[in-house]
Parts: structure tokens; C-alpha cells; sequence
């Protein structure tokens, strides 16, 4: 399942808590846009009173944006490649320090900058929208999946993300938030940031077909059946 936002209003998911706040990081989701019509905002971590803020975007032409910015330097990365309106795509952005950003659409079509910036301050999360509106529209279209690290990944591994590999099963060690946005419960399933429904938002269907880590495999043996069998240091249960 995905969460469908209308793109007729400030609907959005959010949170006060802006889950990372500095490089190194990333951040990736799975996108259906709706409309080229306008720029409109996938994600924002920002400082709510100021321009502060990490975006993830769509553009006009339907280029994905990831851009920083603090109080006097903006820095952004394009990608050269565009999103179809209907299709669904895998976007992401990686911070790996305060100076470099890349922004990759389905694993490629790689966009990059070296512009230093260091927002400060960043007290807020959201997904479809931000308290800071111009020149951004909101979101209008799906998501599903989306997911932060605190660690740079590669490009290996924004590929395996790509490929339909869960977030739970590429850098396990440095996913600091993950909402699966199944249904309509907006929760973050590995850490303690949930989500705050603000509009209305609809269930829609999943992005392409997903691969999740198997549950684990728990087997009783029967006590009748169990043998011991001991030869030359060898021991076998069965």
C-alpha cells in the first residue's frame, strides 16, 4: 500500500522530530506523481521558523531536486533524468558531508554539487509539504517506503533500493527511520518517529513489487522422532 496526497491542499505527513539533523545522511522513497504542473515537495527536514531546511523536490520537467540551504548559501543537486507522471519511480538523496550532495532517480540519472552549506536548528520532519510553502507546492500523487539513514550510501546500494530491496535490507546499522506507509498507519517502524496525519490522504496501491526480510523460521522437533546419533566425533540430531 501507499498514502495518496490530493495536492489541493497542505496535506502532509509530519513530525517535531527531524529524525537527522547533518551529513552524513540519506534519504530515499518511492514516488507516483500525479502532475508536472508546478514544483512540488516531497520532503522537508527544516527549522519551522526559518529557511533552514533539506528538500527533496520535483521539479517542472520533472527533474528531482535535493537541495540544503542555511541562512546565506543554497546548494542543490539535479537529476538529469525526469519522472513520468502515473509511473512509479525510486528517488534519493545522500548527504555525505556538509559539502557534497547527490540526488539519484531509479539509481541513476546521478546529480551532484560540492556547494558547502550547514543548516541549523532543523526541528521538524514532514512528507508532502513543510511550514515553508514558495515556490514549492505540495505533493500531489503517492509515496510509499520511505526511508533515512544516518550513513552515505552508495550507489550499490541506492540501486539495491531501486531494485525493490526493502530499506530493512540495505544498511540495516545506519536506518534511523523507516515508514512503510502501508495502509494508513504512518509509523516508523525501526525507530520512535511517527507520523502526524495533517489533511486528508487516501490508501492507494504499492509501488512495484517489494523485497522484504523472511520471517524468522521457528521448527519444533518432535521429542519421538529425536535421535542421537554419535560416530567418530560426529553428532547428529534428527
Amino acid at each position: 500500500m501507499a498514502r495518496g496526497f490530493p495536492g489541493s491542499s497542505l496535506a502532509r505527513l509530519e513530525s517535531t522530530v527531524a529524525v537527522t539533523t547533518a551529513a552524513p545522511m540519506t534519504f530515499a522513497c518511492w514516488l507516483n506523481s500525479n502532475t508536472l504542473a508546478s514544483p512540488r515537495r516531497i520532503f522537508m527536514s527544516q527549522n519551522a521558523a526559518s529557511s533552514q531546511r533539506i528538500t527533496l523536490s520535483q521539479q517542472t520537467d520533472g527533474a528531482i531536486r535535493f537541495n540544503k540551504s542555511d541562512a546565506s548559501v543554497s546548494a542543490m543537486a539535479v537529476t538529469s533524468g525526469s519522472v513520468s507522471t502515473g509511473v512509479w519511480h525510486h528517488a534519493a538523496g545522500v548527504m555525505a558531508t556538509s559539502a557534497s550532495l547527490k540526488v539519484y532517480l531509479d539509481a541513476g540519472s546521478t546529480g551532484s554539487t560540492n556547494t558547502g552549506t550547514n543548516p541549523v536548528g532543523l526541528n521538524e520532519f514532514t512528507l508532502g509539504m513543510g511550514s515553508i510553502v514558495a515556490p514549492f507546492g505540495p505533493w500531489d500523487g503517492e509515496l510509499a517506503d520511505v526511508a533515512v539513514w544516518n550513513v552515505a550510501l552508495s550507489g550499490e546500494e541506492v540501486a539495491s533500493l531501486a531494485n525493490g530491496f526493502s530499506p530493512l535490507l540495505v544498511r540495516p546499522d545506519g536506518l534511523a527511520a523507516y515508514w512503510p506507509l502501508i495502509r494508513d498507519a504512518d509509523q516508523d517502524i525501526v525507530g520512535d518517529n511517527n507520523l502526524s496525519s495533517v489533511g486528508a490522504m487516501t490508501v492507494e496501491d504499492h509501488s512495484p513489487v517489494m523485497i522484504y526480510p523472511a520471517p524468522p523460521f521457528i521448527s519444533y522437533p518432535s521429542a519421538v522422532a529425536a535421535v542421537l546419533v554419535q560416530s567418530r566425533n560426529i553428532i547428529v540430531l534428527g
